[in-house]
């Protein structure tokens, strides 16, 4: 809706075929807020798994200056299949932002890895918490100290 895109081909990217597309924000199209006013601000180049139907990757580079952030400034987001689920693998990003009167250069990469699954079990319970005392986490209360008080009275 808010990009033309453009099919550049099918390309194999770790192992697997996906689908590449060219993304350009379209001028024609006025964004509704202010998040789809920012992510109209970039050029994307896209690939999409053609089995899962989901991201494997995107480049993306910004057009025009936002904030301290200055055009050219790029982005690459990866993400793998992982136990089932698509999860992100590696985001780099480099460019240039303005600081104070100067600019700074910038190259930084996250990666993520040794994902765990884990399971766990919920209780929806109906009604008020139970109050189990001033010892309850929950109550806010702290319990009082085991010192003595000191008597008013002396």
């Amino acid at each position: 809706k808010y990009f033309h895109s453009i099919v550049v081909g099918s390309e194999i990217l770790n192992g697997r075929p996906t689908v590449h597309l060219d993304c350009t924000p379209r001028i024609d199209v006025k964004p509704k807020g202010k998040e789809d006013h920012k992510g109209m601000q970039f050029h994307l180049q896209v690939w999409i798994d053609k089995h899962d139907q989901a991201f494997a990757r995107v480049d993306a580079e910004l057009l025009r200056n936002r904030d301290e952030m200055i055009s050219g400034t790029a982005a690459t987001l990866t993400w793998a299949p992982i136990d089932g689920a698509w999860l992100p693998t590696k985001v780099e990003i480099n460019g240039k932002a303005k600081l104070g009167k100067g600019l700074v250069t910038f190259d930084t990469v996250y990666t993520y890895s040794n994902y765990k699954r884990f399971r766990t079990d919920v209780r929806v319970l109906s009604g008020p918490p139970p109050d189990n005392g001033p010892n309850d986490p929950r109550s806010g209360l702290v319990p009082p100290s085991s010192g003595a008080v000191p008597n008013s009275n002396d």
